[in-house]
């Protein structure tokens, strides 16, 4: 940059080399310019959204998070990031929904399968959170043990004995 090469792989490389190193300001300043310079390269827009995720700026995060689900809907990763920033921004409902879709496309995992019964139930949907955990297989039931029987502890907490005695046996079965 500093010998006049202004091109966008320039400025995308100096963006990306910043935020490695932690300088978001300048990271987001080189990406801003590197998609000036060539807004159809997914790759400055996916570096600006992990830019802002970095720096905790998760409203911002979420219009880029959307624009890359828009280009290319094959990326489930920009959707498990759009679900965590609604979950940074306290909208748990839409957190939920983006899970949900996550888990018909076939994407879900342990972690997003645990995340959207923690949703559940902490606003009271315990029913749905249940069967959430209920159609976990076996194995990422294992990988989130700890959890889930953590799950049938608040459970019980809430009175919803019936519901942790259903999840405690799909851990006992």
């Amino acid at each position: 940059i500093e010998l006049g090469d202004t091109s966008p792989d320039t400025y995308g490389s100096a963006a990306y080399c910043h935020l490695r190193a932690g300088n978001l300001m300048a990271a987001e300043l080189a990406y801003n310019a590197a998609i000036v310079l060539d807004p159809q390269n997914i790759e400055w827009i996916e570096g600006k959204a992990q830019t802002m995720i970095s720096g905790k700026r998760y409203a911002e995060a979420e219009a880029l998070l959307r624009e890359l689900i828009k280009r290319d809907s094959s990326k489930d990763v920009y959707r498990k990031f759009l679900a965590n920033v609604y979950v940074e921004l306290g909208q748990y409902i839409k957190a939920a929904e983006v899970f949900e879709i996550i888990h018909a496309l076939g994407k879900g995992t342990s972690d997003t399968r645990l995340q959207l019964a923690n949703i559940y139930s902490l606003h009271g949907l315990y029913e749905q959170s249940v069967e959430t955990y209920l159609g976990a297989s076996d194995e990422q039931i294992a990988e989130q043990l700890t959890h889930v029987l953590k799950g049938v502890e608040y459970l019980i907490e809430q009175d919803e004995t019936s519901l942790a005695t259903r999840l405690f046996d799909k851990l006992d079965g």
